[in-house]
């Protein structure tokens, strides 16, 4: 039996957050010198782990809505948004810490926050309770950004260079 769309979906959104874990990993390494900013990029890296397999159990765990099989088709729309953000961010490389917190923040704001609360808030059924922290889970990553930034708030930030 082939997969439905909707586990085409998660399997592409569980993906997707991998990568963005690789890529946070990646910078956490390039920026090891400076302890606060390999600290924030392995959180981002952890929290996009958890990501994932909170996909992975909502996949596996309640059955889905009807309501978020109706919607498979818009998110794999989405998906594929998606994967041409994030196509095009990877692509980009960066030669300073300026450049990698501006890649940080649109890697943030690409669809999969989008995606992540769709398949997850189907997955469990959207109660009030369920819903506040899935969009509280969806803007700490921004607001870790926004910290971080008043953090070097002042700074050169293209001064401090990638250890490559």
């Amino acid at each position: 039996m082939p997969p439905s769309s909707l586990d085409e979906c998660f399997k592409r959104a569980i993906e997707s957050e991998y990568k963005l874990r690789k890529c946070y990993i990646r910078m956490a390494g390039d920026f090891s010198h400076d302890d606060v900013l390999r600290v924030f990029f392995l959180d981002l890296a952890a929290d996009e782990g958890e990501h994932a397999k909170a996909l992975d159990q909502a996949q596996k765990g309640e059955p889905m809505s009807a309501r978020l099989e109706d919607l498979a088709k818009a998110v794999l729309a989405k998906l594929d948004i998606l994967q041409a953000q994030l196509d095009r961010l990877f692509s980009k490389d960066y030669v300073n810490f300026g450049e990698a917190f501006t890649l940080a923040h649109d890697l943030e704001k690409t669809e999969i926050n989008n995606i992540f609360f769709m398949l997850n808030s189907g997955a469990v059924g959207v109660d009030e309770k369920r819903s506040a922290k899935l969009h509280t889970a969806m803007n700490i990553h921004l607001q870790k950004l926004v910290d971080l930034g008043n953090q070097y708030k002042g700074r050169n930030l293209a001064a401090i260079l990638p250890r490559r």
